[in-house]
């Protein structure tokens, strides 16, 4: 890690700055030098997108790759489902029900089929409680 930073965090954070700033090149090498200090998925994140802007089709689907696995690993964060965003799609739809199963990633009626049956089961017996 450069001198000028010192954790992982602080990488990503500049790199974030950086992104935001359109100073690609910049951004990439704070990704890189995170990633050169642990494993980070939020560096794997802006890292993919860094190479994106600067046409690195390779590099950024590599990283975006590198990210996902993370997120698997880490289980109830999901690069490609975020909570925020699955949370604000089930307040938009009358009678919906948001869960979040923490320790879970991407396909948890597959991860833990019992207990993701279980929740749905439950929510089909108050819906047809409802009156019409």
């Amino acid at each position: 890690m450069t001198s000028e930073f010192e954790t992982v965090d602080d990488l990503v954070v500049a790199g974030n700055a950086a992104l935001a700033r359109s100073e690609w090149t910049e951004a990439r090498r704070c990704f890189e030098s995170a990633l050169g200090g642990a494993e980070s998925v939020d560096a794997w994140e802006g890292l993919a997108w860094a190479a994106s802007w600067l046409g690195d089709t390779d590099a950024s689907l590599a990283a975006r790759e590198q990210a996902f696995r993370s997120y698997r690993a880490a289980g109830g964060r999901d690069g490609t489902s975020r909570p925020e965003l699955c949370r604000a799609v089930a307040e938009l739809i009358p009678g919906a029900r948001f869960e979040l199963m923490e320790e879970e990633a991407h396909q948890p009626f597959q991860e833990v089929p019992d207990e993701w049956n279980a929740r749905v089961d439950a929510f089909w017996r108050e819906v047809e409680a409802r009156p019409c």
